[in-house]
This record gives C-alpha cells, structure tokens and sequence, in this order.
C-alpha cells in the first residue's frame, strides 16, 4: 500500500468522526507516516508500520464509547505561544479530541501575582493524558530493505536501566500494555546489532564499528538537508509507564520520541541531524540533545535538572518542571517557551528570537544575539534586580535595578519587549 492509499483507506475508516476532528487525526497520522519516511524508512515499509486503518478507527471508537466525539473545542489562550508548525498544532488537537479534553485546558491556570518578594509559586502540572500504547511486535514489518526484525522481551523489575547505542536509525520510546520491556530493533550482515542483558542493563548495540555502517554523507544549504543512506529500519522500545529505570538512548541521523512515561530515573538523549520529541514525561532528571533539528519538549517534568540543546534549530518548550535549574540552549534558531517552572531558569539563543510566557522562578536569565527577546515574566517589576542590554534596539526594562531575585536579558541588534503579569 502506498502512502496516498493509507491515507485515503484511513479517511473512509474516520467517516464517523466530526468533519473537524477527522481532519486533525489525518492531519496526525499522515504526519506519523511522513515523519517515518523522512527517518529513511521506503514509502512501502513505513505505511506496513503504521497502524492498520481499520484497527485506528475501531480504537478510536472504543475510547470515545460513542458514535462521535464531541465538538473540538480550539482556540487556546494565547494564539502567540502555541507551536508554530500545523503539524504541532494538529498534534495537540488530535491528542485532545481522542481524550475529550478542552483544547484551553492542556496548561494549568497561571497563579495569582505573588504579594511578596519569595515569589512565584510553582503551579502544579495538569493531569497528563494517557499515552498510546505500543503496537504488538507483529504490527512491525519482518524486514526492512536487507534489515530482519529482532523482538527482545525481559521483564521490566529484572531491570534497572536501558541504554541504545544505534546509527543512522529513528527510535521510538511508548508505555508497554503490560509489565514487559519490549524492543523491537533490525540488523544485518553490515549492522549486525544485538540486544542483551548485561548486570540489569539491557543494551543495544552493534557488533562493528561505525566505519562499516554505509555511505553517510550530509551537507546544509539554506537550511536544506540532503541525507543518501540504506533505508532506516526504526527501533521501537515499549517500557511499562511506571518501571523505574534509567534510560540512555544515542542514535544519529534519526529521531528520538518518547511518550507517556511517568516514573523513569535518568533520561539522556542524544541524536544529531534529526528532532527529538518527548512528550508527558516524569523522571529524576532529563537530559536531550540534538543538532541541525528541532528539539520539542511537552509537559515534562524533571525532580532534579532539566536540560536541552540543539543548533541550527529552534527550541519548543511547554509545560516543563524541574526541581533544579533548567537550561535551554540553541543556535541559529528562535527559542518558545510557555509555562516553565524551576528555581532557576536560562533560556539561550544566537540568531534567533526568545518568546516566553507564564514563567515561573527565582533566577530568570534570557540571551541572544540578533533577535528579539518578548514575552512576559513573573510577579512585579520591583521584585526583580535586573540587568539588561541590547544594541541597535528598544528596550523595555531598565538597563539596571536593584531588587531581590536576578533577571538577566541582553540581545544584540534586536529588541527587548518584556513586560510583567504583577
């Protein structure tokens, strides 16, 4: 079946949905289908791993328990702050109409302006929607090019960490239906990858070196990435949502996602040339890192730090929570962040602008250089002791205040258009 044949057969399958809500789950799954073709995956082997249509469409009804859902409701608070691709927007709606939740309520409210200089109080985390569970090992496709499917199962308390160690390969990191650690992975005479465990650590890894992994070979050119490989078999790991493990996966070339996990201890993330998304995640501390893509990172919480950096790429944050400083960083990309919460923040970018809103902390520091720096911040004016500059551009605050809390933002050649919620 080609790509356009999926997506026709899964539109006549969604015939009972709303006109508003069937277009925003063809818009997810075809984005689903298109994101495992741009990961290197043929037209063929990325539609045989997609969820059957009909299967889609009979799930879609058992969650529902009706013959419709009910109208989607849109239109969120603050239209500025909402992802700036459709394909993010219509994540986030499809998400919503599936779980029947107002589109306005996936943030919580923002707290009331603090009275006091020991502001802001860090406002809970909404109720996390539950992720979709990972298909059966038989909904992946045997082989992949000259790629055979390997399937690993071990249960989740024989171990205390998972780490992956691929090239050129996407990975995909969903809840597991049942106490299982369940990976599915591919390899080949060239790849020769095996899965074992090793002193409670499941690993994957290959049995060369990466000088026998094929011809790689990328270049840039405004902003456009030319990538001729073998085609890319996809790794899938299913881990029980609340298996307290820790977690290292390292790929290249390929996606990282993760999804819907809620007791994991150190996440570490590391991809190049390809985005990394992580989505309703709580664990000890996080840690993702890519580079020539865009890192995405929805309502996420960490006990301990949180960071994330990409280059040449922008940063989306919403929804994150970290009992130690949290650090975003990218370059030659704008920076969004909504609705961030920890005793620290720092929000970094070169050549790109910086937009936040609904922030809370006691040490806000925001850089960049040839962009603009906007949004709101936190409690009053007067509760800040601030430092700020920028050249050849407005600014809003003061170049320097004493105060109690510290709040650093500087930019070059571009404006600073900050303002306060007290």
């Amino acid at each position: 079946m080609s790509r356009e044949e999926y997506i026709v057969a899964l539109g006549k399958e969604l015939q009972f949905l709303q006109e508003e809500n069937r277009a925003a789950a063809l818009a997810f799954y075809t984005e689903m289908l298109d994101d495992r073709i741009e990961d290197g995956m043929d037209e063929e082997s990325a539609v045989s791993a997609m969820e059957r249509p009909a299967d889609i469409a009979a799930r879609l009804r058992a969650e529902r328990g009706e013959e419709g859902p009910a109208p989607l409701h849109v239109g969120m608070q603050d239209e500025a702050m909402e992802f700036s691709t459709l394909a993010d927007s219509v994540l986030r709606r499809v998400q919503q109409a599936i779980d029947g939740i107002p589109a306005g309520l996936h943030l919580p409210q923002k707290p009331d302006a603090p009275e006091t200089p020991e502001m802001p109080k860090m406002p809970e985390m909404p109720e996390i929607p539950e992720a979709p569970q990972r298909p059966e090992a038989s909904d992946m496709p045997e082989r992949v090019g000259d790629y055979q499917r390997q399937v690993f199962l071990c249960p989740a308390d024989a171990l205390r960490a998972v780490r992956l160690e691929v090239a050129d390969m996407p990975v995909s990191i969903l809840p597991a239906a049942d106490d299982q650690v369940r990976l599915v992975y591919y390899t080949n005479d060239r790849n020769p990858y095996q899965a074992q465990v090793e002193h409670g650590v499941l690993i994957l890894r290959s049995e060369e070196t990466a000088g026998n992994r094929g011809f790689n070979f990328s270049f840039f050119s405004n902003g456009l990435r030319l990538i001729w490989n073998q085609p890319a078999p996809m790794v899938e790991l299913a881990v029980p949502p609340d298996a307290l493990i820790d977690l290292f996966v390292r790929t290249s070339n390929g996606s990282i996602r993760a999804e819907g996990l809620h007791a994991l201890c150190a996440v570490e993330a590391a991809t190049s040339n390809s985005r990394i998304r992580m989505r309703n995640i709580t664990c000890k501390s996080l840690s993702a890192k890519t580079s020539n893509s865009r890192l995405e990172l929805d309502r996420v919480t960490a006990k301990q730090f949180l960071t994330g950096k990409t280059a040449n790429a922008r940063i989306e944050a919403v929804g994150l929570r970290a009992g130690e400083p949290l650090v975003l960083t990218t370059s030659n990309g704008r920076l969004n962040a909504e609705d961030l919460s920890a005793p620290a923040l720092k929000l970094i970018s070169s050549n790109g602008s910086i937009l936040v809103g609904s922030l809370a902390a006691r040490a806000i520091e925001i850089r960049t250089s040839n962009g603009n720096i906007r949004g709101t911040l936190p409690g009053a004016q007067a509760d800040w002791a601030i430092q700020s500059s920028t050249s050849n551009g407005h600014n809003s605050l003061p170049r320097s205040q004493a105060g109690p809390l510290p709040l650093t933002a500087r930019t070059s050649n571009g404006n600073i258009d900050l303002s306060f919620e007290g």
